[in-house]
């Protein structure tokens, strides 16, 4: 038993400790389906990958059941909030409602929607205007290409050695660089402008971005980490690689319960409310309503989510995209049809009216249907960090119902509807309900899951066989999510559970306490990015700092009662006296989900791996930056894989297994994977040319059904090879 196992961490290492057993049993007849029990929700007592959902506290070793191999994702809960029927009265009509606005090109100030980000097997496979320098560590210079620059399969890895089975041969390139995603040229928000068709559009003013730009030309803002897939982004407790967008939806912006002030207005018997809203099961819901605000994916610096509101609820869904008319959520409501070639033509948009409709008819009425007006006097930057527009939000300085019956129309400048303060309400949530259909539990994985032992190859068995001992893979990527940084695989499943996980371990150079499923493992200097260790936008009156992103960190706060009520409402208690106070979270990031990474390359929280066979190799040698320069918080289990050092085929084996993680669904966009028309920006600088790339809109029978081939790994690359590193 390794030593960690005598802390917080051993339960889901249950496993990988006896996989042979597991192997055993299948070949007498064993059911793999039957490995991981079917969660039921809220209250079940499920727990998926393992784990206890504990206090952070020392624990006496145990005996652990033996192992077996992660289950099907058919086998695995999808959340939602238990009191969901409070707000969406039509939940068919609120995913509806969710995917338009996912996709829709007129949610971001320049043409962006989610989708921009997130349009290939739910990741971003753009190579032209991608690269952003390590803003995070304060580096503002491009060591990969310029901005506005086009990336080939010669710039990966980032980091190349000499040999690179050996983590301290000769470095022969390192770049603190970061492939990321391309989002709005910087320019001031200054309102919106009312149109003589009675709809709105933006008004901005350029501003000059010294780091973006070529000569005196604005290009696009590259955010400073890498996009993760937001498939199966349903099933993680907390979102973002930094855990900031939080597991309970505060019904404003991604950061839950840190933000005491955040009030959603409730039409409570005739009298306009502000209510405080915490929905659990919604880091996804969360996660969605930042972008559409931050200045650096897709909006203008100081727009209001209001504002967005007020210019989508008189707009018609998706009118600058055509929709298939046989996609599989929104066919209904498509007005385009498909000619020759499956090429989709005719009439753009939904045939509804406006967004104000769709919302009307997926969300209960109390909260949208006040005439009362609320006024607010101006907003605020409200961050830790206030040139980091990824961690700051808008926050109104004042808000106060009016008792007065308006129309949108009369209303003047500062004065909103019900339905505009609400509507990141609605748009997080829908945004949620849509992803929430975005589950690949069809790879051939989980039909040998499921007991077909045939649906696997004997070299994708072996990589399991792999992954699940001398890799050590699924200590940290384990249950049918393979992540455990998500609801089942923490364990905390039923809400009596603290819905935040601390954990105590054995850390490289003594024990620690540290965020369940956030883990440093040496892809670059802690330094460079502080992950789970940074900051929110609020400031705790108890302290006069930055709350905290780490759960680990508020908990510490808690028990020494430096936090206010409100906050300590929602942060673990720690039971007893830990081993060490120590939190060992600065440059942790979030374990992503394996599934379908053959196609959301480039890979780690900086993109800096261009192929599998890349990740692979990087944990063979034991990472980049471990013991010498992150050993306050490098995870341990990261020190290497022996038995695959050296041996190609056994690399070889492990990336087999990794491809077997992809759905077919997803390679080839079958609902619910399909999707409309979208033109995505690829680069081009403000004020000259402008690129984009078209993503034909596609029905639930795919990209086959209209003649297009299926998706490809990033650069088109072999997932089996290193990259060229030239």
């Amino acid at each position: 038993m390794q030593a960690r196992e005598l802390y917080r961490r051993a339960p889901r290492l249950s496993y990988a400790c006896a996989f042979l057993a597991a192997l055993t049993a299948v070949a007498i007849g064993f059911n793999p389906g039957n490995a991981t029990q079917a969660a039921s929700g809220p209250g079940s007592g499920g727990t998926g990958g393992g784990g206890t959902g504990g206090t952070g506290t020392a624990v006496t070793p145990v005996v652990h059941p033996p192992p077996v191999v992660p289950g099907s994702l058919k086998s695995v809960w999808v959340p939602e909030p238990p009191t969901l029927s409070d707000y969406v009265k039509n939940k068919q009509a609120a995913i509806k409602l969710g995917k338009a606005l996912f996709w829709d090109q007129q949610v971001g100030s320049a043409g962006q929607a989610c989708a921009t980000c997130h349009f290939h097997a739910g990741a971003d496979d753009r190579t032209r205007n991608q690269i952003s320098p390590g803003l995070n560590g304060g580096d503002v210079t491009f060591q990969t290409c310029p901005p506005d620059g086009q990336l080939a399969p010669k710039h990966y890895p980032f980091h190349v050695l000499q040999d690179r089975d050996d983590n301290k041969s000769t470095v022969l390139r390192d770049s603190n660089d970061v492939t990321s995603s391309q989002g709005v040229f910087k320019a001031k928000y200054l309102g919106l402008n009312a149109l003589i068709t009675g709809l709105f559009s933006e008004i901005n003013g350029d501003e000059f971005d010294s780091t973006f730009c070529i000569g005196t030309l604005n290009t696009r803002r590259v955010e400073p980490r890498n996009t993760p897939t937001a498939i199966n982004a349903v099933f993680f407790v907390d979102n973002f690689w930094d855990g900031r967008a939080k597991f309970r939806f505060n019904g404003v912006n991604p950061f839950g319960h840190l933000d005491e002030g955040a009030r959603i207005y409730l039409n409570d018997g005739g009298t306009l409310t502000p209510v405080k809203a915490q929905l659990p099961y919604c880091s996804l819901a969360s996660q969605a309503v930042g972008p559409p605000g931050s200045d650096f994916e897709m909006s203008f610096r100081g727009k209001p989510f209001n504002d967005l509101g007020r210019r989508l609820l008189m707009e018609r869904p998706l009118k600058l995209q055509r929709v298939h008319p046989q996609d599989s959520a929104l066919g209904s409501l498509a007005r385009a049809t498909v000619g020759a070639g499956g090429v989709l033509q005719g009439s753009m948009g939904l045939n509804v009216a406006s967004y104000r409709d769709m919302v009307h008819y997926a969300f209960q009425d109390k909260w949208w249907n006040s005439t009362d007006p609320v006024s607010i006097a101006g907003f605020v930057v409200n961050g830790a960090r206030i040139d980091n527009p990824r961690t700051a939000v808008l926050d109104p300085k004042s808000a106060v119902v009016q008792d007065n019956a308006v129309t949108t129309a009369s209303l003047p400048v500062g004065q909103y509807t019900q339905e505009e303060m609400n509507f990141s309400l609605f748009f997080g949530l829908a945004v949620q309900l849509y992803e929430a259909t975005l589950v690949s539990d069809d790879a051939p994985f989980d039909r040998y899951a499921e007991g077909k032992l045939s649906a696997l190859t004997t070299q994708q068995k072996t990589g399991l066989d792999i992954f699940m001992n001398q890799g050590k893979c699924i200590t940290c990527h384990n249950g049918p999510e393979f992540s455990d940084a998500t609801i089942t695989g923490s364990g905390i499943l039923a809400l009596d559970h603290p819905p935040e996980l601390i954990e105590t371990m054995q850390m490289a150079d003594g024990v620690a306490t540290y965020d369940g499923g956030f883990y440093n493992i040496g892809v670059r200097p802690t330094t460079e990015d502080m992950g789970a260790g940074g900051n929110s936008p609020f400031v705790n009156p108890l302290t006069n700092e930055p709350y905290p992103l780490s759960r680990t960190k508020l908990a510490l706060l808690k028990r020494d009662g430096l936090l206010p009520s409100g906050v300590a409402e929602f942060v673990p208690d720690i039971l007893g006296v830990l081993e060490s106070d120590r939190a060992a979270v600065h440059g942790a990031m979030k374990v992503p989900s394996l599934r379908n990474a053959e196609l959301t390359g480039p890979y780690f929280h900086d993109g800096g791996a261009g192929t599998l066979r890349d990740v692979v190799d990087f944990y063979a040698r034991g990472s980049d930056f471990g013991k010498a320069t992150n050993i306050a918080d490098w995870d341990i289990d990261v020190d290497g894989i022996g038995h695959i050092r050296g041996h190609d085929d056994r690399k070889s084996a492990l990336v087999s297994f990794l491809q077997s993680l992809t759905d077919e669904r997803v390679k080839y966009e079958k609902g619910p994977f399909d999707h409309p028309d979208l033109y995505v920006p690829n680069g081009g600088k403000l004020g000259a040319e402008q690129a984009f790339i078209k993503v034909p809109g596609v029905g639930k029978y795919g990209r086959s059904a209209s003649s297009l081939p299926s998706l490809k790994p990033f650069l088109n690359l072999n997932p089996q090879n290193p990259s060229p590193a030239k």
